[in-house]
């Protein structure tokens, strides 16, 4: 794993295997790096990378928190969704669907493909999620492979 791609916060450290949660940083354009001590357990911010691999994935939202960010006038941005697995790689790895979340418009992170053509398939539990950054279309990119267990319904 390249560490170098790592930018610590206040000392702290990531190691493979480790169980953490994602999410995108908008004031660092980065995403935010946070220890989690189960899957629903959030802990410290670790540090920042621009592009990470991880494996046995869930997502996990802060549903108080997710309602402040959909009622608030401003569009306030708030720390509230997070791609929870284990850490892979410091690195970005093509894999096959994109990930689409906004909280004003899905409840969860869903497959951004089929909710574009009308289908909603919630992302529950998948082998796994690499992220980056699109520079051409200047937003965060998801991607994931195999999922275990997805709810469709319709849009």
């Amino acid at each position: 794993m390249n560490k170098e791609k790592f930018v610590s916060r206040m000392g702290r450290t990531v190691e493979k295997n480790m169980l953490v949660g994602v999410h995108w940083n908008v004031r660092l354009n980065a995403w935010s790096i946070v220890q989690f001590k189960s899957r629903h357990a959030v802990g410290l911010v670790l540090g920042y990378a621009s592009e990470i691999t991880l494996r046995d994935v869930t997502t996990h939202i802060n549903k108080s928190t997710q309602k402040k960010v959909i009622e608030s006038p401003t569009g306030a941005k708030d720390r509230h969704a997070f791609i929870v697995g284990y850490l892979v790689d410091l690195e970005y790895r093509e894999l096959e669907r994109n990930v689409y979340y906004k909280p004003q418009a899905v409840k969860d992170f869903v497959d951004a493909e089929k909710y574009f053509n009308g289908t909603v398939e919630y992302i529950d539990h998948v082998d796994s999620v690499s992220m980056s950054y699109n520079h051409e279309k200047n937003h965060p990119l998801v991607k994931y492979n195999k999922a275990k267990e997805l709810q469709v319904t319709s849009a």
